[in-house]
């Protein structure tokens, strides 16, 4: 079993972006308070698919996503919306950690 960590920067119109594949373990953790998505699939998901959401309540906290069991499929992230004040080309940032 190893564990991995890496940042993920992503806009809205990169849709759908594989995270992990088959993970025994997933943590995400976003950067920011912008709202995001997640989906666990085989495939990467279609662009109308909308995912857990994570994140809407901006005044709380950033909201982490966990899959504590193994899966053989694959985990992918989405930001659908605006970063809100940030600009438009700015990315929203994920730190994601995989146990395979």
């Amino acid at each position: 079993m190893a564990t991995t960590t890496t940042d993920v920067a992503i806009r809205p119109e990169d849709g759908w972006v594989l995270v992990a594949t088959a993970p025994l373990y997933c943590l995400i953790k976003p950067n920011s308070f912008s709202p995001w998505y997640v989906a666990i699939a085989a495939a990467t998901p279609a662009a109308t698919f909308q995912g857990l959401s994570f994140g809407k309540d901006t005044s709380v906290q950033r909201e982490n996503f966990e899959l504590p069991v193994a899966t053989l499929e694959n985990v992918y992230i989405r930001v659908k919306e605006p970063l809100g004040r940030e600009p438009a080309t700015q990315k929203a940032g994920f730190g994601v950690i995989v146990k395979v």
